[in-house]
Formats: C-alpha cells, sequence, structure tokens
C-alpha cells in the first residue's frame, strides 16, 4: 500500500521484498509470522489453505467446506530422529529396559498413570536421600546421540537432581541435572570433570521436552541441550570422552543423598541431530487408514474403558472377523457362514498350516509331527475333555501319570467304540515297545502274553501248558467221545474250581471239570468230556479259589 497511513492508497501490483516478518524485524523466511496466526476464510472452501510444490501439486489441502485436511505424501511425525531405542511406558513396566531397574534405600522407579505426558502411563522416580533409582537401557550409540524425552519435576530438595545419563559409570558418563539453587538446566561432563550450566531455569510441576546432542570424542566433542525447542546451552570442542554403552533415566547418584520427585516420558534415543518434538499422534475420535500400516516396534492398544468390542477387525462388508474383549478379557475370531475356509489358522515359518480351526463343521486340526501338551508343573488336571454339564469324560494327571473318568457311579467310564463293524482286526491292543503283550480281536477274543490276575476273580491265561508255565489260556483241539486232558498252566495254593470256559465247534457243549477222573485217567489238571462227535476247541478256561 503505497499511501499515507490512514488512507486507502493503491495497492501493490509488485514488491521486491525478499522476507517479511510479522511480530519480528529479523524475519528468517519469505514470511515469518512470530506470534499467533489465524487464517479464516470469509467462504467454506475445500482449498482454503494450500502448501504446493514448485510444480503446483498440493502436498497440504486444508478443506473448510468439509472440515479435514488432506496430506498429498508421506507424512513424517516427530524430529526424523534415526531411532535408537523409544518407550512411551504403555507397556506399563519397564521390560524395555534391559539393564535393568535399581531401586536403593527408600527411593523408588515405578511406572504411574498420573502425571502422563502422552497415553495412559510413564516412568516416575521418587529419591528421598536415602538411596537412589533409575533405569537403564543397553544402547549401541553413534559418534552423535541425541535423546529426546520430557520431564516434568514435581519438587527438589536441597541438592542438585540427576534427571538422566548418557553412561552410568567412569569413564563414560554424562548427566543432564536441574540445578538446585537456580533450577537451571545444568550438564556434568565426567571425561573433563566440569560441569556446564545454562541460564533457562526448568519450571516445575509441567512437562517441559528436553533434546540432548552429545559428539562423543576427547578432544572435538560437543554437547548441545535444547528445551521447548529452542537452544539453552551449546558447549564445544571439548573432551566428551568415548561412546558409552548404555542410557540411564532417574537419579544414579549412588551417595543417595538428592531428594526430589520427577517424572519422564516419551522417550527417545537416536543418531541424527534434530531438534524438536518427539514423534507421537494423537487421535481424539476415529482414525482411518485406507492402506497398509507398518510399525517398527511394539504396538499396545489400550481403550480409556473396558469393552466388549475394544478392537476389531472387519471385512469390507463391515462383518467381524476378529474382535477382542477387554471386558471379559477374551478374544473372538469369527469364520464366514457356510465358508469351507478354516477361521483361525497358524503357519509355521515356512506357511505350512499348524493348526486350524474350521467353524463351520466345528473341527480343528493339527497338522505337525509332533503335539505336546506340557504344564508347568504336574497336576491332577492336566488336560480334560468335558460335556456340556462340564463333567470330565476324559482327563489326564500327570502328577499320577493316570487316566481319569469323572462320569458317575453306575456310569460307564471308559467306552472304546469304533464307527463301523469290524470282520476283523483288533478292537484293542497293548504293546510294549511294539511287542504285544494284551489284545482284544473283532470277535472278542482276548489274548494276554502273560498272566492276568484279578483279586477276586479267574485266572486267564495265553497257552495250555504243564504245572509252571505262566497261564491257563488259548486252545486245545478234543476228539469227541473221548476226555481230553490240559495240565495246570500255573501252581494253585488250594483246589481251584472251573468257573466258565469258551470254546468254538461246539466245545461249549462239553463239561470242563478240575481234578478227579474220567475215562479211567487220573487228573492232574482239567478233563474236557465232550459227549457228541466232532473235533472241539477249549480257546479259555476261567478259574476260581
Amino acid at each position: 500500500d503505497t499511501g499515507a497511513a490512514g488512507t486507502s492508497g493503491s495497492t501493490q501490483t509488485s514488491d521486491q521484498t525478499a522476507r517479511i516478518g510479522v511480530g519480528t524485524t529479523t524475519p528468517s523466511a519469505n514470511l515469518d509470522v512470530l506470534g499467533t496466526t489465524t487464517l479464516q476464510s470469509a467462504v467454506n472452501s475445500t482449498t482454503a489453505f494450500q502448501v504446493q510444490n514448485t510444480a503446483g501439486t498440493s502436498l497440504l489441502t486444508v478443506d473448510t467446506a468439509n472440515g479435514q485436511s488432506l496430506f498429498n505424501g508421506d507424512v513424517s511425525i516427530g524430529s526424523g530422529l534415526t531411532r535408537l531405542f523409544s518407550d512411551g511406558f504403555e507397556s506399563g513396566n519397564f521390560n524395555s529396559w534391559n539393564g535393568g531397574v535399581t531401586q536403593s534405600g527408600s527411593a523408588t522407579a515405578t511406572v504411574v498413570s498420573s502425571p502422563v505426558h502422552t497415553g495412559h502411563y510413564a516412568a516416575q522416580f521418587v529419591e528421598t536421600g536415602a538411596g537412589y533409582s533409575h533405569v537403564v537401557a543397553g544402547i549401541t550409540m553413534g559418534t552423535t546421540t541425541v535423546i529426546q524425552s520430557y520431564i516434568n519435576v514435581a519438587s527438589q530438595g536441597a541438592s542438585d537432581l540427576n534427571l538422566e545419563s548418557v553412561g552410568t559409570s567412569s569413564p563414560n558418563f554424562t548427566s543432564v541435572y536441574r540445578q538446585q539453587t537456580t533450577g537451571y538446566i545444568s550438564i556434568y561432563d565426567l571425561a573433563n570433570n566440569t560441569s556446564y550450566v545454562s541460564t533457562t531455569v526448568l519450571p516445575l510441576n509441567s512437562w517441559h521436552e528436553l533434546e540432548v546432542d552429545i559428539t562423543f570424542s576427547t578432544t572435538t566433542g560437543s554437547i548441545t541441550i535444547y528445551m521447548d525447542g529452542t537452544q539453552v546451552l551449546n558447549e564445544t570442542s571439548i573432551d566428551t570422552g568415548t561412546i558409552p554403552p548404555n542410557l540411564a533415566i532417574g537419579d544414579g547418584y549412588t551417595g543417595g543423598t538428592h531428594v526430589g520427585t520427577f517424572t519422564m516420558d516419551d522417550v527417545v534415543v537416536g543418531t541424527t541431530s534434530a531438534s524438536g518434538q518427539t514423534g507421537n499422534l494423537n487421535v481424539g475420535d476415529s482414525l482411518h487408514v485406507g492402506g497398509n500400516s507398518s510399525f517398527g516396534s511394539g504396538v499396545i492398544i489400550q481403550p480409556a474403558s473396558d469393552s466388549t468390542t475394544a478392537f476389531q477387525v472387519d471385512n469390507s462388508s463391515g462383518s467381524n472377523v476378529l474382535s477382542v474383549d477387554t471386558l471379559n478379557q477374551s478374544v473372538k475370531v469369527t469364520g464366514k457362514s457356510g465358508s469351507t475356509a478354516d477361521a483361525f489358522i497358524v503357519q509355521n515359518a515356512s506357511g505350512t498350516s499348524q493348526f486350524n480351526i474350521d467353524t463351520t463343521n466345528s473341527i480343528a486340526n493339527i497338522d505337525t509331527n509332533n503335539t505336546y501338551i506340557k504344564p508347568g508343573t504336574n497336576n491332577a488336571n492336566t488336560f480334560q475333555v468335558q460335556d456340556s454339564s462340564g463333567t470330565t469324560v476324559l482327563g489326564i494327571d500327570t502328577s499320577a501319570d493316570q487316566l481319569l473318568s469323572g462320569i458317575a457311579s453306575g456310569g460307564t467310564a471308559f467306552t472304546l467304540n469304533t464307527t463301523t463293524a469290524y470282520a476283523s482286526g483288533y478292537l484293542l491292543k497293548l504293546d510294549n515297545n511294539s511287542t504285544t503283550e494284551f489284545s482284544i480281536d473283532s470277535s472278542g477274543t482276548v489274548v494276554a502274553a502273560g498272566t492276568v490276575t484279578a483279586s477276586n476273580g479267574p485266572l486267564i491265561g495265553d497257552g495250555f501248558g504243564t504245572v509252571g508255565s505262566k497261564v491257563i489260556y488259548g486252545s486245545n483241539t478234543f476228539t469227541s467221545g473221548t476226555v481230553g486232558f490240559v495240565s495246570y498252566g500255573v501252581t494253585f495254593t488250594s483246589l481251584p474250581m472251573v468257573v466258565a470256559s469258551n470254546g468254538d465247534t461246539g466245545a461249549n457243549t462239553c463239561t470242563v471239570g478240575v481234578n478227579g477222573s474220567a475215562g479211567g485217567i487220573t487228573m492232574t489238571g482239567f478233563y474236557v468230556s465232550c459227549s457228541t462227535t466232532g473235533n472241539y476247541r477249549v480257546n479259555w478256561i476261567a478259574v476260581g479259589h
């Protein structure tokens, strides 16, 4: 405007001014505004504000007509550090700090829910003057290392208060601290035994972003500190020692006389010097991602309150596939109705299915060479199969090495059943290292390699034989009209009696007795007398005492 002050003047059509400053007499850009800025369009528009590249393509568009901001390209959040380590404590613990947690005396290091800078948790250190506390992370740092963090100092006693350090012992130790007398941000460099004190106060009871840039060298080292993005200390050409092996947050002064309480959050360690805010994205409403997403570190999803639908994955039609219920602490996988595809699949590294669940047919398949169920400690309920009423139909007790049934008295504890009628083969076989010791074939014939003894019942054996043989079981063929003889297969301590016997080809009509005589033969075993003509085979004889 070339007119005098207070007049309308005439509008300039061109200007050779390279820089314009608003609120500053030393603009550093074409338009440099120091202070707040409000841009309000007279009429809502889909292109109310744009940032374009040299080709005229918009990279950022603010659409006031639809209440949205559009990004045409990648969006980087934070200062763009090449990260070596970061922790916002959203796990609710110090597990990321592999160097451990130290709490001596009455000093404490805990993860708290208040105060926090972002998210739900932060790390709090309470130094009582009777001990010290800190947490340590082993990090392979670069020649230039950048540490960014948010710090809230609640109180400080009559001594300096260490906040964070690179290295935890001589000779590699550089510690950031708040000076007691002034509250100034300061740093102690053990390599040259020197404290560097800024003239900037770190206020109490408020969050502030600290960035410490350190170049490690015994001759050309440097230390630069920023608070809330503004440089507050810069030391160059100093001895900063060699690259340390770890980072510590908290007051690690082993003298244990420091007093104070402070909280830290959003800690980031990188190798690229880039002052500014640490990278955090806070979404107050809904987050919609149209493409693929990748995460370079752990992902924690924590709702403000527990819900049956705290986390969901839906298909394109909106049908739920996966949901996490934090209210009841359960995970639900929903298969597609009528689909033959498995609803849940676990694969090995080569992509081969190892475990899959078919929800349509209610089938779970385990496709692997070896399947183990191994409890942490042996117990009576290691594995159970229950019916709909909760009764254990089959249980495995690893503490007593036994199978269990919870079926009530009067029922059948175990039933082994075939789905088709067997004309041959075995219904049951018991092998000892591939040698069959006991079997029941398809016709119900029981064969045992050894003696089967019931405490108050009969003996059943695997072969008729002479006195001293193991058992009384098997088959002998007898000619009709004669008296067959079978010697005892065991030694009896008292006179046995025949309880039952079984044979085929008419042998069940024969008479089986014990001792005495028949047909002029003095018996020292069993006799089998058959009155009808034919050949008979006795399969087994059961005796009692």
